[in-house]
């Protein structure tokens, strides 16, 4: 049987203490350039000028998406206008999106949601 190479404790603690942290810096910060004086910069909103198209189906698309929710059944009949219209007119979603999504989407979207805020209020933290 061979003898195992046993390291005196003197040198494994030297060993340890040798291992320092990287050199590498862990926080590391670059000026900025264009700065307001404070080291952050200001970031112009991409949605300057910005105009939202006009959805004109909307309220068509409205009452399909209704219909939709109330043969689901996920969502109690008297609170299925409150959720549509809130999803509507109360997210700041833009036009584009309803222009763009089905009736069927936006119906589990909003289904969706409505689970969400269930869940939510279902937890006690």
């Amino acid at each position: 049987m061979a003898a195992a190479t046993i390291k005196p404790m003197a040198n494994i603690q030297a060993e340890e203490a040798s291992r320092g942290p990287s050199p590498q810096p862990t926080l590391f910060s670059v000026p900025l350039t264009a700065t307001n004086g404070n080291g952050h910069r200001v970031l112009r909103s991409a949605t300057v000028g910005y105009i939202t198209p006009e959805f004109k189906g909307k309220t068509e698309q409205i009452k399909a998406v209704k219909e939709i929710i109330r043969h689901a059944g996920f969502i109690p009949q008297s609170k299925i206008d409150e959720q549509v219209e809130c999803f509507y007119e109360k997210l700041g979603i833009d036009d584009v999106y309803f222009h763009i999504e089905t009736p069927t989407v936006i119906a589990s979207h909003v289904t969706s949601l409505y689970a969400a805020k269930v869940a939510a209020s279902a937890r006690e933290d």
